[in-house]
């Protein structure tokens, strides 16, 4: 949720399954409607505030896949191969891409995002 006002003080969510599906039906204060759309890492949904009905554009990223895709530097190595780059500097590590992107949003201002 990029709100810059609750970002810079909220890291963390709290999520709330229903009971059947195990499917998330809020984030904090905002109710889930329905999924928008799917990507590799996560889910975009669409959410209502609960108090003010407005609406938002949620990324639900699963932390799980996200650490599962990121690459383990390699033990062997050729001969006069440069060395491995640890994922921390890996620009296309799914880590640093993630917060790369939190980046660029928490700088736009818009009034689509």
């Amino acid at each position: 949720i990029l709100d810059p006002e609750k970002t810079k003080s909220r890291s963390v969510s709290t999520l709330e399954r229903s009971d059947s599906l195990g499917e998330i039906q809020r984030v904090n204060q905002y109710k889930i409607v329905l999924q928008l759309g799917a990507g590799a890492y996560g889910k975009v949904m669409l959410a209502e505030h609960v108090d003010t009905k407005k609406k938002y554009a949620i990324k639900i990223i699963s932390r799980a896949v996200l650490m599962k895709r990121r690459k383990k530097p390699s033990v062997m190595r050729r001969p006069g191969a440069p060395p491995p780059v640890s994922p921390a500097e890996d620009l296309n590590d799914p880590l640093n891409m993630l917060k790369r992107e939190i980046a660029i949003l928490k700088k736009l201002h818009h009034k689509h995002v």
